[in-house]
């Protein structure tokens, strides 16, 4: 496959620690293996091509926080998403067709200790947060459901177009925060994060209520609590670990493609990691 990739990019600082950013570059990624078999169903994908634009400010007004606001649209002619086992093809992937894509991407960080104290190399206390706000991402042109036969539901139609419908498994926000403590003089770090995703369709019918196989439906939001901490022995140059993953245990449905799929229970892992 010979593919021409042309992408431009720049960059203006009107004034000190501020940066001015803008790009556009066209995007490429033929189909893998894993994706065009699955289920042992060999699928027909083509590559995916798209048109990436974006455009934003980065900058720095103190020594103890800095932050990053950027514009993204994405025009794809062809994007390989899930279909659902409800369009009668397995859990495989299939050619989308065109799709837009367009939002903003938000990023702070403060380090509270130097906040308070002054600049200080050997302890950090550092909050930070991105959201990413996904406005648009929607199927574009000519296209039907994939889902058809006897995964219809009473009365739907057997021929709909999705066109402007939202792309499955599309979050409309997504947000990350935590906050991490660092001493270097000791050699200890932690920190605690929560990850958010707001709901999401199932199917490119952008069916609401679920279906009695799972398969269909909305996918409800969920957020979970991570914490991870390292203390390093440098006498035995070992670095011991714990990290635990969706602390409170929390049940939720982070799939349909093969009916309703939970997301990871509370995992705890300890470990020690020597450097010789």
């Amino acid at each position: 496959i010979t593919e021409v990739l042309p992408g431009i990019g720049a960059t203006y600082s009107p004034m000190t620690n501020y940066t001015v950013f803008a790009g556009v570059h066209r995007g490429f990624g033929p189909p893998q293996i894993s994706d065009a078999v699955q289920s042992n169903v060999v699928v027909d994908l083509d590559a995916e091509l798209s048109w990436n634009y974006e455009v934003g400010l980065r900058g720095t007004p103190v020594h103890w926080a800095g932050f990053e606001a950027t514009f993204f649209r994405m025009d794809f002619q062809n994007q390989i998403v899930n279909q659902t086992v409800a369009g009668g093809a397995g859990a495989t992937n299939t050619n989308a067709g065109r799709t837009a894509h367009m939002g903003v991407e938000l990023a702070t960080k403060f380090d509270l200790h130097d906040m308070i104290t002054g600049q200080n190399k050997n302890e950090d206390v550092i909050f930070d947060v991105n959201y990413t706000w996904v406005g648009q991402a929607e199927f574009r042109g000519t296209r039907n459901s994939a889902i058809t036969g006897a995964a219809l539901l009473p009365g739907e139609a057997a021929t709909v177009s999705v066109n402007n419908n939202r792309l499955p498994y599309a979050p409309k926000h997504l947000l990350t925060a935590g906050i991490r403590y660092a001493n270097r003089l000791v050699g200890f770090d932690a920190r605690l994060e929560s990850q958010c995703i707001s709901d999401m369709f199932g199917d490119d019918r952008n069916t609401h209520n679920p279906t009695p196989n799972g398969t269909r439906g909305i996918i409800r939001g969920w957020c979970v609590l991570n914490a991870a901490a390292n203390q390093y022995v440098k006498p035995i140059n070992t670095t011991f670990f714990v990290t635990g993953k969706n602390l409170f245990d929390q049940i939720f449905i982070v799939d349909r493609t093969r009916g309703i799929y939970p997301g990871l229970p509370l995992l705890v892992q300890l470990g020690a990691k020597w450097t010789f």
